[in-house]
């Protein structure tokens, strides 16, 4: 049997430990829910993102409303990755701990071995993806990619975080730590029910 792992599994699990006091256990809360597979609804901040990528994406097919209060942030992210392949789903068949895993992956855009990941944040400090499971995720799904890009907007302004392969954690240590803790917890099994793979 083979299990599915994605970035944003282990990033509600690394969240748990960055958040601040005040919120550990909703973010606690928030990782159960993820590794149960339970429906989460839509945050305003998550629409927000959906609503900013797909500005961009219009943007590049020339079908975005120039009014939009975002449009000039958006211009500038649309003309990095204009005719990038979008979208694009990856996946890479793996073992890691002893347990066959299908890392899974849905990059914003993919062109000349860079790939890039559209972010829309109302604060951003630099380093804000830093400790992000998805770049290390990315580079050793996509084996001819080189660096992988952050593009950062609060719909005013735009920031760029670049990850080289050669400076990215490999994602298997990551995922080693995270089934150490799901074993400590006693959660394995919620895993191996819950992310099975078709």
């Amino acid at each position: 049997m083979r299990y599915l792992m994605t970035q944003s599994l282990l990033n509600s699990y690394l969240y748990q430990f960055k958040c601040i006091d005040e919120y550990a256990d909703a973010a606690h809360e928030s990782f159960l829910n993820t590794l149960w597979r339970k429906h989460q609804e839509t945050t305003p901040a998550m629409q927000r993102g959906i609503d900013f990528e797909k500005l961009v994406y219009d943007i590049c097919d020339n079908k975005a409303d120039k009014n939009n209060k975002w449009y000039e942030a958006a211009s500038k992210i649309a003309a990095l990755v204009q005719g990038a392949r979008r979208q694009f789903v990856s996946i890479k068949r793996t073992n890691i701990a002893g347990i066959d895993l299908l890392l899974y992956g849905r990059l914003d855009g993919l062109k000349a071995g860079t790939i890039y990941d559209i972010k829309f944040t109302t604060k951003y400090a630099v380093g804000k993806f830093y400790s992000s499971p998805q770049h290390p995720m990315y580079l050793d799904i996509v084996d001819n990619a080189d660096r992988f890009v952050y593009l950062v907007s609060n719909g005013s302004h735009v920031w760029q975080e670049t990850y080289t392969r050669k400076e990215t954690k490999p994602v298997k240590q990551t995922i080693e730590q995270f089934f150490e803790y799901l074993k400590n917890m006693d959660l394995m099994k919620v895993y191996i029910e819950k992310w099975k793979s078709r």
